[in-house]
């Protein structure tokens, strides 16, 4: 993403509408127009739930901390920083009053048309030879426990990324 082009910004709030990026979380009537120059500081705060969980994982696994202890810490992070997201950064970007939401194109739409059949021809193939690879290093390298459970989490996530994109392809060569 080219920094500083609105037009470019995706998630779950954004919307591209008349040639304006709003953001309208899905419980706000609202809606926040985000220029150009907004861009890097929405960026910063969009990140901001990975942060938090990120946090709650450093406090429960460096410093041994407990769990609840770890995920109050994570929880308390994220309502501040959503809290100054809020009244800080949104407080000063044009307001829509009772912003009508677009529709949206689903997931796999979205990925059909701006993919490339050659880009998910090579993911696909790519995820399921990497899932396959640490299958076989974990067992190869006689792996027990968190780490034998971790290999097979991750090789299942590259195992669903290959169907997804094979979801894509089926769907791309609907719409051509």
């Amino acid at each position: 993403m080219e920094k500083g082009k609105a037009k470019n910004l995706r998630g779950i709030s954004i919307y591209h509408d008349k040639g304006m990026t709003v953001y309208s979380n899905p419980f706000m009537k609202n809606g926040y127009v985000i220029s150009d120059s907004d861009v890097k500081q929405y960026s910063f705060y969009a990140g901001r739930l990975w942060v938090s969980i990120l946090l709650g994982l450093t406090a429960f696994l460096m410093f041994d901390l407990h769990p609840l202890l770890a995920a109050g810490i994570a929880l308390v992070f994220y309502l501040l920083s959503s809290f100054f997201f809020v009244f800080s950064f949104l407080d000063k970007l044009p307001l829509l009053r009772n912003y009508k939401k677009p529709q949206r194109t689903s997931l796999i739409e979205e990925k059909a048309r701006t993919q490339s059949v050659g880009r998910l021809i090579g993911t696909m193939l790519l995820s399921f030879t990497i899932a396959v690879l640490i299958i076989l290093n974990a067992k190869q390298s006689a792996y027990e426990g968190m780490l034998l459970y971790g290999s097979y989490a991750f090789a299942a996530f590259m195992v669903i990324t290959g169907i997804m994109n094979i979801v894509y392809l089926v769907k791309k060569k609907r719409m051509i």
